[in-house]
């Protein structure tokens, strides 16, 4: 299926970074009922999450591997925290 340049499907396999951002974003997807989705733009094509109100688009290996590329450390629960918080504000309007 595709839809605003997002394709969903269930054979999209993931491969992250690292198992600690598996982790990381499963329970993202979990807590907030996202899904997997390749998303396509101007830009290009990229692995992110997919949730509503208003297409939201979350690239979890990109935001991490600009993290990493920066040298940050110990990010991951501060940037889970900060994702779970303003996806609930869009939810609630």
């Amino acid at each position: 299926m595709v839809r605003h340049g997002v394709e969903q499907g269930p054979a999209l396999k993931i491969e992250p970074t690292t198992e600690a951002e598996l982790e990381w974003v499963e329970a993202y997807l979990n807590e907030l009922g996202l899904e997997w989705v390749v998303a396509t733009d101007e830009h290009g094509t990229e692995i992110a999450v997919h949730g509503e109100p208003g297409d939201l688009l979350v690239f979890p290996p990109n935001l991490v591997a600009k993290r990493f590329e920066r040298g940050e450390t110990r990010f991951l629960a501060s940037v889970y925290d900060e994702l779970v918080h303003r996806t609930r504000q869009l939810r609630v309007g």
